[in-house]
């Protein structure tokens, strides 16, 4: 059964699903995409006509989902290091995150190193 998809100013008739990331082609701004006006992630399997809008951190939605997996990441690596750091995320002005240690903790360059350190072994 074929599909139509619509995506970049183009129309492409597929007869297998396809991951939204396979699409791209090597491109690597974006950071998800709206498939029929759905947000979802570039590992999004599309079988169905649809018409697809790749989102950079431009888009409102794509700062969203990049927003909370930087607050993930910051969580798994603050776990990781001690699951009892008791923590908050705030919201200011300006689109900032705060993070809020709501248990006492040392806050030093040393810490900040080894979350530094973690965050990264985490992404790779």
């Amino acid at each position: 059964m074929s599909f139509t998809l619509h995506y970049l100013g183009k129309t492409e008739r597929l007869d297998e699903k396809v991951a939204l990331h396979k699409l791209l082609l090597g491109e690597h701004s974006y950071l998800c995409a709206k498939v029929n006006n759905r947000v979802r992630d570039l590992n999004y399997e599309v079988y169905y006509d649809a018409s697809i809008e790749f989102l950079t951190i431009k888009d409102q939605d794509a700062i969203r989902i990049y927003e909370t997996s930087l607050r993930y990441l910051i969580s798994m690596a603050l776990f990781q290091i001690d699951p009892e750091i008791q923590f908050r995320f705030s919201y200011y002005v300006s689109r900032s995150i705060f993070l809020e240690f709501t248990s006492f903790h040392t806050l030093n360059a040393s810490f900040i190193k080894k979350l530094d350190e973690k965050m990264k072994a985490i992404v790779q």
